[in-house]
């Protein structure tokens, strides 16, 4: 449902991971892993008389397709992932409000700040945080991630993401697209044009603009 908004040209995405290990890890080093991820895509806003209104844009869930072997690595991924998809929605809204968009213009904004919509990342993993917060990175158990964690941060330095945030879990939207035994109750809201975060003290914001 979309109710009448005026439009605070904020998009805000909520990222979450779900990651399982199977068996045991043996002489051989070798274990099972499953691990998936899932995301919605916010536009805010306020109705008239100045109430609160969200459009649910886009929502995805489904198996991550990088190998996975912690939890960790499975919360950066999925808001690669994530990450991904708002600067295209984000690219698509600012040329809604100033007009098409050339080629290399597109990827320049990609790149550095210039979108005429801030996009703020939700994630409820603070080791993320913690690990996106050094100044010099520190290199992850898996080396090769490193690249990984390296263009998150740049996002943030250059300003096309505007904000990455820490969440309570509880307060995750995402978080039914990701475990079978969570309440929808917070998904249904979002396609209502509702949405809250009842533990809101908790939240972290982490800027390296």
């Amino acid at each position: 449902f979309y109710s009448f908004m005026r439009c605070a040209q904020r998009l805000t995405v909520d990222s979450d991971a779900g990651f399982r290990r199977e068996g045991t890890e043996g002489p051989s080093g070798v274990f099972t892993a499953r691990a998936c991820k899932g995301a919605v895509h916010v536009r805010t806003g306020r109705s008239k008389d100045g109430r609160d209104v969200l459009h649910l844009l886009e929502w995805d869930g489904g198996q991550l397709k990088q190998v996975s072997r912690a939890t960790f690595t499975s919360e950066t991924l999925a808001a690669i992932s994530a990450l991904d998809t708002a600067i295209v929605l984000a690219t698509l809204i600012h040329e809604l409000r100033q007009g098409k968009l050339q080629e290399r213009e597109a990827m320049k904004l990609s790149e550095t700040a210039g979108l005429k919509v801030q996009i703020e990342l939700n994630i409820d993993a603070m080791s993320v945080l913690a690990s996106l917060a050094a100044a010099q990175l520190k290199q992850p158990t898996e080396r090769s991630f490193l690249a990984h964690l390296a263009w998150l941060q740049s996002k943030l330095r250059e300003g096309v993401l505007t904000k990455l945030r820490w969440v309570d879990t509880r307060d995750m939207w995402a978080d039914g697209l990701t475990k079978g035994n969570v309440d929808r109750k917070a998904l249904r809201e979002l396609a209502q044009g509702r949405g809250t975060r009842a533990h809101g003290s908790q939240e972290l914001v982490l800027s390296l603009i």
